[in-house]
């Protein structure tokens, strides 16, 4: 941060430079920051507004960037120093370096800027979008057409921001780190699919140690049937930097988007593969895919930037399927089971599988031509 300034005086918080008060009459601006700096998950900081003059200073505030608030927007002040907080939120923003501007306008003078430099960090340098902490409903209403018994809406926090994947991993991405694509349509933009549970959390892990990472899990006596693997003992390590799965909690957080609807851009109209005004601007299902997938982001993003969130291909989940029970802060799912979950539909999937709410589930073992993965990495 840098340091303050006064609009026509010499010094700061009434210094005229030379240590003495200076002798004047009219209120006059002091800021005690011209600059901001964001820590790479920090979303507020503040700086405060001086009249290093006499009487009442009046001021208004304004911002000049979406990401960007700063309130309150007015005030005035004798010789008490008013405090502005900056907020910033990085989410749906690309990887990359961010400038902003604050700017202090007295009622008598010059207007000052501040400027506010934000970063948002992704796993490579694009591809990954920044969903920060909060708290939504998971689950469906009991009105919504075509639901499942195992939606029940409860209350949702989670308490760490979460890199996405924009797009699900692609053919090409997952051949460059395995080696191998065993995908039934082939094309290095498709989705990668015809992948076990174990070779998506697997991918998480040499995917992490390609970019300089900690890898997430802990795979421990993994069996083959060809370069699947099929078994293996897998623990999460929450604290690692890598890419990982989204649990299930965040992957309905990531869909959603801010919606409360069927969709993330509106309603369900009819449960199968007829059309409607919502789900075929957004993704592939057996109404519009043809009998097959699809390149990657060819359909509408999200609110949040998320691409093929509903259909394409299923997208694995870290949970073990269970009953979601009550509000819960940061779920992970049951410490053990049967199925892992897999969320969004695919390209054969009817539109109530699409739904933002619905929860497929399989065993961990299972691929299929329509399952694949997206990556995730914690905001530390």
């Amino acid at each position: 941060m840098c340091a303050c300034v006064v609009i026509g005086l010499g010094g700061c918080d009434g210094d005229d430079g030379n240590g003495q008060k200076p002798d004047t009459t009219a209120p006059a601006l002091a800021l005690s920051w011209l600059q901001l700096d964001f820590s790479a998950v920090e979303t507020s900081l503040s700086f405060t507004i001086t009249n290093a003059g006499t009487g009442t200073l009046t001021w208004t505030i304004t911002d000049d960037q979406p990401w960007l608030t700063a309130g309150p927007t007015s005030g005035s002040t004798t010789t008490g120093a008013d405090e502005v907080t900056v907020t910033v939120d990085r989410t749906g923003l690309s990887a990359g370096s961010y400038s902003g501007t604050v700017t202090v306008t007295p009622g008598t003078g010059s207007a000052q800027d501040v400027t506010v430099q934000m970063s948002v960090a992704g796993g490579p340098a694009q591809g990954f979008v920044l969903l920060q902490p909060g708290t939504f409903t998971m689950g469906s209403p009991t009105d919504e057409l075509c639901r499942d018994s195992d939606e029940t809406q409860h209350q949702v926090t989670l308490t760490r921001g979460v890199y996405v994947g924009v797009t699900e991993v692609t053919q090409a991405q997952w051949l460059a780190t395995m080696g191998w694509n065993a995908s039934h349509f082939s094309g290095p933009d498709r989705p990668v699919e015809t992948v076990t549970w174990y070779d998506a959390v697997s991918y998480c892990n040499q995917r992490s140690v390609a970019d300089g990472l900690t890898p997430a899990y802990t795979i421990s006596d993994p069996s083959y049937n060809g370069v699947h693997i099929i078994s293996a003992a897998v623990a999460w390590n929450q604290e690692a930097d890598g890419y990982r799965l989204l649990t299930e909690a965040e992957w309905e957080y990531a869909c959603r988007a801010g919606s409360s609807s069927a969709f993330c851009n509106g309603g369900i109209s009819q449960c199968y593969c007829g059309s409607g005004p919502y789900l075929g601007l957004v993704g592939w299902y057996c109404g519009n895919a043809g009998s097959q997938t699809h390149d990657v982001a060819q359909k509408d993003p999200n609110a949040w930037g998320l691409y093929d969130m509903h259909g394409n291909v299923w997208e694995w989940c870290w949970d073990w399927y269970g009953d979601q029970g009550g509000p819960a802060i940061d779920p992970t799912g049951p410490g053990s089971g049967s199925y892992r979950v897999g969320r969004g539909g695919c390209w054969y999937s009817y539109a109530q599988v699409c739904r933002s709410a619905y929860r497929h589930h399989d065993w961990p073992a299972m691929r299929g031509d329509a399952v694949g993965l997206r990556l995730a990495r914690t905001a530390f």
